[in-house]
Formats: C-alpha cells, sequence, structure tokens
C-alpha cells in the first residue's frame, strides 16, 4: 500500500459567497473522499449569511482528517474571480 507520500497531492478550493444553504453539503462531500492526500483551501468572500461560521464548525474535523487545510476570509467582498 502507497504511504501519503507517494501519492499525488490533491488540491481542493472551496469558494463560498453567502452560500449557507450550500457550504455545510460541500465539505462534507469533502470529508466522504477516500483519497487522502488532499490539501483544501477555503475562501469565504466576505459573506453576509452564516457561512463563515458553518465552515468554522468543520475546521477541526477537516484538520483531523486532512494534511493541510487552509481557510480565509476577505474583509471585504472581491466580487467574481
Amino acid at each position: 500500500m502507497a504511504s501519503i507520500c507517494d501519492k499525488e497531492l490533491f488540491s481542493l478550493l472551496i469558494m463560498c459567497y453567502n452560500h449557507e444553504k450550500y457550504i455545510k453539503d460541500a465539505i462534507q462531500s469533502v470529508l466522504a473522499q477516500t483519497y487522502d492526500n488532499i490539501e483544501i483551501i477555503i475562501c469565504d468572500d466576505s459573506s453576509k449569511d452564516r457561512s463563515w461560521e458553518q465552515i468554522q464548525t468543520f475546521l477541526p474535523e477537516l484538520r483531523k482528517r486532512f494534511k493541510r487545510v487552509v481557510a480565509f476570509r476577505n474583509s471585504s467582498n472581491m466580487g467574481m474571480i
């Protein structure tokens, strides 16, 4: 069986702006993955709803499961990327 270092790193970017309704499902989908060499970058674009709070509740579980997890929130809405 290959070690985590032998597997290719997969980077996953989750962008969020006022997606309180969907962010939980998106993160749970990531947690359901069987591939383990994943880095997760979550960016909240200064949501006005509770998206950021929901993201925060998942961070401990994500950090326990995956090698690298970064979450940040823009101080103001930057708009479309």
